[in-house]
């Protein structure tokens, strides 16, 4: 297939620090390369897919994904299908009855739209739309599993409200345990590439109380590492956490805390395969969503 896709006109793809939905959306794109598709990448300037072609978008404002989406129906005689990955998905709403092999990912930022394919069962439950899930994945060999000595708790994401990082520093401060922080809006910035690999491969723990990630990255990486994960329910996180296996799911902080001893006693090893014996991996979320492609190519609509 020839495949056209639209991600964030905000951030780079993929996002600084490795993480997000630029981050989801360049492994998703790498990986349909692999499979020997044709993918030509719409986002900001700054975005990149070694192997694709990248068509770079400069208006960063509020009818900055509008214009993109604009530009890909001008040039839409030159693919078979388009997947919509941008915060608006502005594509899906303008050519959801135009363009054929049109899907998406649906995102709790998203606005409603037809065709969604959604990043976890939890992110579907909230629009009550059908739709296919093809949850997150990693891509194991760039975190590999560690069975070394660790010590102290981790925290990394983007750091606004819904990250809940004072969340992560209670719970540090209520168990006695250092918190390494690390993301944008940190006084430690975003990690990236070896840097981030060691940061969960040193850590006893990540501490993720999000309140608000459709399909997040970051808890797949930490337990392919063999980190186990404390995070909140009410997230895609409630789907890849494997309760007692990979880490721990709480309700508040209070039970987040109450956990962090026994998420230290979990072993590295089962921890990992909690992911890897479920397939939470990039190769199978893009045999998955071009499975979904093709229906949509073929006039499927759901």
């Amino acid at each position: 297939m020839r495949i056209a896709v639209l991600s964030d006109t905000v951030m780079p793809t993929p996002t600084p620090g490795g993480h997000g939905l630029g981050r989801a959306v360049y492994n998703l794109s790498r990986e349909m390369l692999l499979r020997g598709h044709e993918v030509t990448l719409y986002g900001a300037e700054g975005s990149l897919l070694p192997g694709g072609r990248v068509d770079i978008h400069q208006d960063h404002g509020p009818s900055g994904e509008v214009q993109l989406a604009m530009r890909v129906m001008r040039k839409a005689a030159q693919y078979d299908a388009f997947v919509d990955a941008g915060h608006q998905h502005a594509l899906a709403q303008m050519a959801a009855g135009v363009l054929r092999g049109l899907a998406y990912f649906q995102d709790t930022a998203s606005k409603p739209a037809p065709c969604p394919v959604y990043v976890s069962y939890q992110c579907r439950s909230l629009y009550h739309a059908p739709g296919p899930v093809v949850e997150n994945g990693v891509v194991p060999a760039e975190f590999p599993f560690y069975d070394g000595p660790r010590a102290g708790l981790l925290w990394l994401a983007y750091n606004i409200d819904r990250k809940r990082l004072p969340d992560a520093a209670w719970v540090a401060r209520q168990v006695g345990l250092p918190l390494a922080v690390y993301g944008l809006g940190t006084p430690n910035g975003a990690v990236m590439g070896e840097d981030k690999v060691r940061a969960f491969q040193q850590a006893a723990a990540l501490l993720f109380p999000s309140v608000l990630d459709a399909g997040p990255q970051t808890p797949l990486e930490a337990m392919c590492c063999g980190t186990p994960v404390l995070a909140y329910y009410g997230t895609g996180a409630q789907e890849y956490v494997e309760h007692g296996v990979g880490g721990y799911l709480c309700r508040d902080r209070a039970e987040m805390a109450a956990r962090v001893a026994d998420a230290l006693a979990l072993e590295p090893a089962r921890v990992r395969a909690s992911v890897l014996d479920r397939r939470l991996t990039c190769a199978r979320q893009a045999e998955q969503l071009e499975f979904w492609l093709q229906q949509a190519i073929e006039g499927v609509r759901w």
